[in-house]
Protein backbone atom coordinates (compact mmCIF):
# COMPACT_ATOMS: atom_id res chain seq x y z
CA UNK A 1 0.00 0.00 0.00
CA UNK A 2 2.90 2.37 0.74
CA UNK A 3 3.72 2.76 -2.94
CA UNK A 4 0.25 4.15 -3.54
CA UNK A 5 0.71 7.40 -1.56
CA UNK A 6 0.79 10.53 -3.69
CA UNK A 7 1.69 13.93 -2.21
CA UNK A 8 0.72 17.02 -4.17
CA UNK A 9 2.38 20.08 -2.55
CA UNK A 10 1.21 23.68 -2.79
CA UNK A 11 2.84 27.05 -2.09
CA UNK A 12 -0.17 28.49 -0.29
CA UNK A 13 -3.17 27.40 1.73
CA UNK A 14 -5.56 29.10 -0.70
CA UNK A 15 -4.09 27.27 -3.69
CA UNK A 16 -4.44 23.92 -1.89
CA UNK A 17 -7.98 24.68 -0.68
CA UNK A 18 -9.11 25.60 -4.19
CA UNK A 19 -7.77 22.33 -5.63
CA UNK A 20 -9.12 20.28 -2.69
CA UNK A 21 -12.72 21.41 -3.04
CA UNK A 22 -15.06 19.71 -0.56
CA UNK A 23 -12.68 16.91 0.44
CA UNK A 24 -11.56 16.68 4.09
CA UNK A 25 -8.92 19.09 5.37
CA UNK A 26 -6.66 18.42 8.38
CA UNK A 27 -5.02 21.25 10.32
CA UNK A 28 -1.90 20.33 12.32
CA UNK A 29 -0.92 22.79 15.07
CA UNK A 30 -1.99 26.43 15.24
CA UNK A 31 0.48 27.65 12.60
CA UNK A 32 1.28 25.82 9.39
CA UNK A 33 4.07 26.30 6.86
CA UNK A 34 3.33 23.48 4.39
CA UNK A 35 0.26 22.52 2.41
CA UNK A 36 -0.45 19.29 0.53
CA UNK A 37 -3.13 17.03 -0.84
CA UNK A 38 -2.47 13.40 0.00
CA UNK A 39 -3.96 10.54 -2.00
CA UNK A 40 -3.85 7.05 -0.54
CA UNK A 41 -4.42 4.59 -3.35
CA UNK A 42 -7.57 5.26 -5.30
CA UNK A 43 -9.67 5.29 -2.17
CA UNK A 44 -9.04 8.45 -0.12
CA UNK A 45 -7.84 11.99 -0.74
CA UNK A 46 -7.54 14.79 1.81
CA UNK A 47 -5.73 18.05 2.41
CA UNK A 48 -3.23 18.72 5.16
CA UNK A 49 -1.81 21.97 6.52
CA UNK A 50 1.19 21.23 8.75
CA UNK A 51 4.47 22.51 10.13
CA UNK A 52 7.90 21.12 9.26
CA UNK A 53 10.63 20.56 11.83
CA UNK A 54 13.29 19.51 9.34
CA UNK A 55 11.65 16.15 8.63
CA UNK A 56 9.07 15.58 5.91
CA UNK A 57 5.80 13.65 6.13
CA UNK A 58 6.17 10.01 7.19
CA UNK A 59 3.80 7.16 6.36
CA UNK A 60 3.43 3.66 7.84
CA UNK A 61 0.67 1.17 7.10
CA UNK A 62 -1.06 -1.33 9.36
CA UNK A 63 -2.31 -3.76 6.73
CA UNK A 64 -4.27 -5.89 9.22
CA UNK A 65 -6.48 -2.95 10.27
CA UNK A 66 -6.26 -1.19 6.87
CA UNK A 67 -5.08 2.09 8.39
CA UNK A 68 -2.28 4.54 7.70
CA UNK A 69 -0.28 6.40 10.37
CA UNK A 70 1.09 9.74 9.23
CA UNK A 71 3.75 11.73 11.04
CA UNK A 72 3.39 15.42 10.20
CA UNK A 73 5.69 17.66 12.24
CA UNK A 74 4.43 17.33 15.78
CA UNK A 75 1.14 15.66 14.82
CA UNK A 76 0.28 12.00 14.44
CA UNK A 77 -2.67 11.18 12.21
CA UNK A 78 -4.49 7.88 11.85
CA UNK A 79 -6.41 7.35 8.62
CA UNK A 80 -8.92 4.53 8.08
CA UNK A 81 -8.31 3.77 4.42
CA UNK A 82 -11.28 1.45 3.90
CA UNK A 83 -13.86 3.79 5.47
CA UNK A 84 -12.19 6.98 4.18
CA UNK A 85 -12.15 8.43 7.66
CA UNK A 86 -9.71 10.42 9.78
CA UNK A 87 -9.68 8.53 13.10
CA UNK A 88 -7.48 11.00 14.95
CA UNK A 89 -5.12 13.96 14.63
CA UNK A 90 -3.04 14.12 17.84
CA UNK A 91 -0.68 16.93 18.73
CA UNK A 92 2.25 15.20 20.41
CA UNK A 93 4.53 16.60 23.12
CA UNK A 94 7.51 16.95 20.75
CA UNK A 95 8.26 16.73 17.00
CA UNK A 96 8.28 13.30 15.33
CA UNK A 97 11.67 11.96 14.25
CA UNK A 98 10.54 8.66 12.75
CA UNK A 99 7.59 6.29 12.34
CA UNK A 100 8.51 2.60 12.31
CA UNK A 101 6.34 -0.43 11.48
CA UNK A 102 7.25 -3.84 12.90
CA UNK A 103 4.64 -6.48 12.06
CA UNK A 104 1.73 -3.99 12.07
CA UNK A 105 2.77 -2.44 15.38
CA UNK A 106 3.71 1.20 14.92
CA UNK A 107 6.42 2.99 16.92
CA UNK A 108 6.57 6.79 16.95
CA UNK A 109 9.99 8.18 17.86
CA UNK A 110 9.80 11.84 18.89
CA UNK A 111 12.38 14.28 20.25
CA UNK A 112 11.31 13.52 23.84
CA UNK A 113 9.09 10.44 23.71
CA UNK A 114 8.55 6.97 22.27
CA UNK A 115 4.97 5.83 21.63
CA UNK A 116 3.66 2.41 20.58
CA UNK A 117 0.36 1.90 18.68
CA UNK A 118 -1.30 -1.42 18.01
CA UNK A 119 -4.82 -2.15 16.72
CA UNK A 120 -5.48 1.60 16.26
CA UNK A 121 -4.83 2.35 19.96
CA UNK A 122 -1.96 3.62 22.03
CA UNK A 123 -0.38 0.59 23.71
CA UNK A 124 2.33 2.37 25.77
CA UNK A 125 4.36 5.57 25.93
CA UNK A 126 7.73 6.59 27.40
CA UNK A 127 8.92 10.13 28.01
CA UNK A 128 12.53 11.31 28.22
CA UNK A 129 14.11 14.35 29.90
CA UNK A 130 16.80 14.74 27.26
CA UNK A 131 16.43 14.87 23.46
CA UNK A 132 16.77 11.64 21.53
CA UNK A 133 19.90 12.24 19.45
CA UNK A 134 20.35 8.78 17.97
CA UNK A 135 18.51 5.46 17.84
CA UNK A 136 18.92 2.00 16.37
CA UNK A 137 16.63 -0.99 16.09
CA UNK A 138 18.18 -4.07 17.76
CA UNK A 139 16.67 -7.19 16.20
CA UNK A 140 12.92 -6.56 15.91
CA UNK A 141 12.11 -6.44 19.60
CA UNK A 142 14.43 -3.84 21.16
CA UNK A 143 15.39 -0.25 20.46
CA UNK A 144 18.62 1.46 21.51
CA UNK A 145 18.27 5.20 22.23
CA UNK A 146 20.89 7.85 22.90
CA UNK A 147 19.38 10.77 24.80
CA UNK A 148 22.18 13.36 24.76
CA UNK A 149 24.65 10.82 26.17
CA UNK A 150 22.28 8.74 28.30
CA UNK A 151 21.80 5.37 26.61
CA UNK A 152 18.64 3.32 26.94
CA UNK A 153 17.52 -0.06 25.61
CA UNK A 154 13.75 -0.35 25.31
CA UNK A 155 11.86 -3.63 25.08
CA UNK A 156 9.39 -2.89 22.28
CA UNK A 157 6.82 -5.47 23.36
CA UNK A 158 5.90 -3.58 26.55
CA UNK A 159 7.98 -0.38 26.72
CA UNK A 160 10.10 -1.48 29.66
CA UNK A 161 13.66 -0.24 30.02
CA UNK A 162 16.34 -2.95 30.15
Amino acid sequence: MEDSVTINRFDSFDEMKQKLGEKPLIFCEEEQSRYAIISIGDSFEFGIAYNVYGIDLMFEFDDINNVCYIGAGQNLLLIDIENKEILFNKLLFSPILDVIDIENTIYIICDLELICYSDKKEKWKLGFRELITNYKLLEDDRLWLDCEGDEWIINLSDGTVE
